[in-house]
């Protein structure tokens, strides 16, 4: 999927919010970003009150907060002295709710739209929808973070030519799909072979029949050779093919609950659109396990899916085997733990009281959105992140010394899985 950004905005300011650029926190009443030069060159020095629309962006997506038709005035504050250099500012209006959500720190976009209409766009500062919005517009937030006490906090004017949404994961279209964005999708042609296999209505089929598929229409991939670009292109084809088959299903479905009603019960719509919404990412996370395990496969990696430990807890890999973990002769430092969330957010916590054998675990992910403090304290909590080399070069290069790609893991459990057949605590493999 592609956000095509550069379609729709020509170019996008942004920084990190300033106190006083905050009415919450009180520190001034004016309800008003700073404009330096940069922003001059993007608006012009004249004054002007531009259609606008705001978003805020909380945790996880949630408090999500949209104005829609209101203002941002944009002025010279000296325009009526002529001994003082002008100072440009940006008036946001005091009823803005995105606004008032806002906090000191928190990452501000302000893109104008090839119409010349604006978006402010706020998302919580260490959300992943942050470090997403960073990505997508290539802004660079995540490595400048919150100007020193005394430096001067200002914008940086970014051409959004430059913008790197292509690649889209389901999260990257929930986030842009909030800003009015629906992303584009390239896999068109696979859509009648997907009617002929799964029938072209409701249900949707199995994830574990759609990931085959998906992996079947996958040409020139190599699992052995370059896991890192297969697992990569296994899940983006799975998700793009996904939005094109759920459309087509969907849509008859949703034509006959509301098209053409004199009125349209609310409460089924929210119905509706919570269940589907909730089972895109329900499908997603069961995509990618099955991708991960179809990868370990090809490349003979041993590994046991307990489905309860005696603690309760239910490790997603576990390697080389069930059984060698229950070995107390087993080294420790021969076994691997393997967790596999496409999103990370909070839930990788989940994984650090699972399998207490092994001191340092392992989580496959496919996440775009970490930030430098999650990362921080996943190293505290000895997990390691594991992503295919396509989503690493999508951080900057400051925060890739503590991921590990996809064929390095695999090097290093075939490694250990020798070292303990060597060993003679596991059987040499059929």
């Amino acid at each position: 999927m592609d956000g095509r950004l550069r379609e729709h905005f020509s170019n996008v300011a942004a920084k990190r919010l300033a106190a006083v650029e905050v009415a919450a926190v009180k520190v001034s009443n004016q309800h008003e970003f700073n404009a330096e030069r940069s922003v001059v060159e993007m608006l012009g020095d004249e004054r002007a009150e531009l259609a606008c629309e705001y978003f805020y962006f909380g945790d996880e997506g949630e408090d999500f907060v949209r104005d829609e038709d209101s203002t941002l005035t944009y002025y010279d504050s000296r325009r009526a002295v002529d001994h003082r250099p002008a100072e440009y500012r940006m008036y946001y209006p005091a009823s803005s709710t995105a606004m008032k959500n806002a906090w000191e720190g928190d990452w501000l976009w302000i893109a104008r739209r090839h119409d010349g209409r604006l978006a402010v766009i706020i998302a919580r500062d260490g959300s992943e929808s942050a470090a997403r919005l960073d990505r997508l517009f290539a802004t660079g937030l995540r490595e400048r973070g919150m100007p020193a006490k005394g430096e001067d906090n200002l914008f940086g004017i970014f051409d959004v030519d430059s913008a790197q949404d292509g690649d889209l994961d389901i999260a990257d279209a929930d986030l842009l799909q909030a800003l009015g964005i629906t992303p584009s999708v390239d896999n068109e042609r696979h859509l009648a072979a997907m009617i002929k296999k799964f029938g072209g209505s409701y249900p949707l089929p199995t994830t574990k029949r759609f990931t085959t598929f998906a992996r079947s229409v996958c040409a020139g991939v190599d699992p052995v050779g370059d896991p890192d670009a297969t697992l990569f292109e296994w899940f983006s084809t799975t998700n793009d093919l996904f939005f094109i088959y759920e459309r087509h299903v969907l849509q008859p479905l949703l034509d006959d609950v509301f098209a053409n009603r004199a009125h349209i019960d609310v409460d089924k719509f929210f119905e509706l659109a919570t269940k589907y919404k909730n089972g895109r990412f329900s499908r997603a996370g069961l995509s990618f396990e099955h991708h991960v395990e179809a990868l370990l496969k090809a490349n003979g990696v041993r590994y046991g899916r307990p489905k309860t430990m005696k603690d309760g807890s239910k490790p997603d890999y576990l390697m080389p085997t069930l059984d060698a973990y229950g070995d107390a002769d087993m080294p420790d430092e021969l076994l691997t733990f393997l967790a596999a969330k496409t999103t990370t957010k909070e839930r990788w916590r989940q994984i650090v009281t699972e399998a207490t054998r092994i001191g340092v675990r392992h989580l496959i992910t496919m996440d775009p959105g970490l930030v430098p403090d999650t990362l921080s304290a996943m190293a505290e909590n000895n997990v390691i992140p594991v992503l295919p080399q396509p989503v690493i070069d999508m951080y900057p290069g400051s925060m890739r010394a503590s991921m590990m790609n996809v064929a390095d893991f695999i090097a290093l459990v075939r490694e250990r899985e020798a070292e303990a057949v060597r060993l003679g605590h596991i059987p040499s493999a059929i």
